[in-house]
């Protein structure tokens, strides 16, 4: 292969490149990127970035630079490839077109649903979160989505001795004073029980959790591996609490951890804002109920 040959040759491997994301970028837009013509246009893509990145910086390119800068290469040959930016950019394209895609897949995740009984979410309880009903409808959808896809869903739930022996030191003088919330022999109102609208299914999976994160001492990691599970979708309350413990978890595990934002609660707007913040910082992604049903629409 002559250099003019091989810039020719790379020069189209870009434009194939270009287009061939732009049609990925497309299906992801429309929520698809679960089908298989995604799929193949991810595989399609990093093929191509493949090839793209083995040439860009290579000596063959530097070579193919110097030509250009010093004139002797054919006036009308395409060399859009030896523009550093130019093929920077396509393969930073391709990287967050396939970390999108990736984002995409559930097709090894399980939805934990964390704390939403009426000892939390109901406001006759001393243990109530404000923003919490308010989550329930969305809560609701996103569990019936799953079901309908076949991601697990965990309930992960607090279930108090009457003596209050397990509870939280912190918290046990509210609990006390408040009726007993999430106990045996207290007010319906604040048992431990879920929303009607939540349904029930044989494949949900209920797991009783000592303290905040749904991880600590409790057969979650080992069910979620034995399931062949990696990412995890939260949903539940409290934001600043359990959800956010169990997504400091799950990032610890190695679990790529997606909350749903709308389907989390605090206490106010400004604590819910700062603690999905903070989430999104350590590497969580942060998405509405709407966003995730619209990925999920296409399975």
């Amino acid at each position: 292969m002559t250099q003019n040959e091989r810039i020719a040759y790379y020069e189209g491997i870009l434009d194939e490149l270009s287009r061939a994301e732009r049609e990925l970028e497309a299906l992801l837009e429309d929520g698809a990127g679960s089908s298989a013509e995604a799929v193949e246009q991810a595989c399609k893509v990093s093929a191509l970035a493949c090839d793209l990145d083995d040439y860009y910086g290579s000596a063959d390119w530097r070579a193919d630079l110097d030509a250009d800068e010093q004139g002797t290469l054919p006036a009308d040959l395409k060399r859009g490839v030896l523009s550093e930016d130019a093929a920077f950019d396509a393969l930073e394209e391709a990287d967050r077109l396939l970390d999108w895609l990736k984002e995409e897949s559930y097709d090894d995740a399980a939805l934990l649903v964390i704390d939403m009984q009426n000892g939390f979410i109901d406001p006759a309880s001393p243990l109530f979160i404000d923003g919490a009903p308010a989550t329930v409808p969305a809560c609701a959808k996103v569990i019936d989505r799953c079901r309908a896809r076949a991601i697990p869903v965990f309930f992960v739930t607090r279930v108090y001795h009457a003596d209050g022996s397990n509870i939280e030191h912190t918290r046990y003088k509210v609990w006390a004073e408040g009726g007993k919330p999430l106990s045996p022999g207290c007010a319906p109102e604040i048992d431990d029980r879920m929303p009607e609208c939540f349904g029930d299914s044989p494949e949900d999976h209920h797991i009783i959790k000592p303290r905040y994160s749904a991880f600590f001492a409790t057969e979650l990691d080992m069910v979620l591996r034995r399931l062949g599970i990696a990412k995890i979708i939260l949903i539940g309350t409290t934001t600043p609490n359990c959800v956010r413990s169990t997504c400091y978890d799950g990032i610890c595990l190695d679990y790529d951890v997606t909350v749903i934002s709308d389907c989390t609660s605090s206490k106010t707007p400004e604590i819910q804002e700062s603690n999905l913040r903070d989430m999104a910082n350590v590497g969580a992604v942060i998405l509405s109920s709407e966003d995730f049903l619209r990925r999920t629409a296409r399975a």
